[in-house]
């Protein structure tokens, strides 16, 4: 509806100026419109809490953007398909949640599930795969896993070198994750450090998390 457009909209707005209990509250609205007027099944219903799970995510409500998640995979799985690219945005989002919950296992098996479905439904050269594989790698890292880990992130510097506008910070996380995993296994970091060296220089002030672990690696 013309209703539900316009709420959505609005949460968008809001979101995108950082006001995050006004979007939440918004999409709230949206869901609540569209729950009613589509039923609790429909794939439009499943997108809206797609929404609401990034928001909590980034309000780091943890248990409400898994809810979230669960639901969206789950509307999404049955009106789309299993393997459906839209699916997997949904599981890389899961594993990036885990990440920050330290549940490694559960973050691999989602970005690697995530991965295997880009990778079957995207071109080779696609940067969403790219960044499945980045995810992937900062779980192994955190399972221990430096050579999988070295794989995955060597992966996904290939498809990023290829691909088109991809953002700096997502090539920068990548060799950030080859060069720690190679530190691990006792492996040269020469090539990874030079290239961090000068995407470091080209990160949005709103990476400055990832600026200070490059750093901390170049020191």
């Amino acid at each position: 509806s013309l209703h539900a457009t316009a709420l959505q909209n609005l949460a968008v707005a809001h979101y995108y100026d950082d006001q995050l209990p006004a979007a939440l509250a918004a999409f709230e609205e949206v869901l609540e419109v569209r729950t009613r007027l589509l039923g609790p099944d429909h794939a439009d219903v499943a997108y809206v809490h797609l929404n609401l799970g990034g928001v909590a995510l980034d309000m780091n409500d943890m248990a409400r953007a898994r809810r979230e998640f669960d639901l969206a995979r789950a509307g999404l799985e049955a009106k789309l398909g299993p393997d459906h690219t839209e699916v997997a945005d949904v599981l890389l989002n899961s594993a990036v949640l885990e990440i920050g919950e330290d549940d490694m296992a559960l973050a691999a098996k989602y970005a690697r599930r995530s991965v295997d479905i880009r990778t079957k439904a995207l071109p080779a050269s696609h940067p969403d795969t790219g960044h499945a594989l980045c995810v992937l790698a900062e779980a192994e890292l955190g399972l221990h896993l430096p050579a999988l880990a070295l794989q995955h992130s060597e992966a996904a510097i290939d498809i990023f070198h290829t691909a088109e506008r991809v953002p700096p910070w997502r090539v920068a996380k990548a060799h950030y994750f080859a060069a720690t995993a190679r530190a691990a296994l006792g492996q040269e970091q020469h090539a990874d450090l030079d290239a961090l060296a000068k995407l470091a220089t080209a990160l949005p002030p709103d990476r400055a998390d990832l600026r200070q672990q490059i750093e901390t690696l170049l020191e």
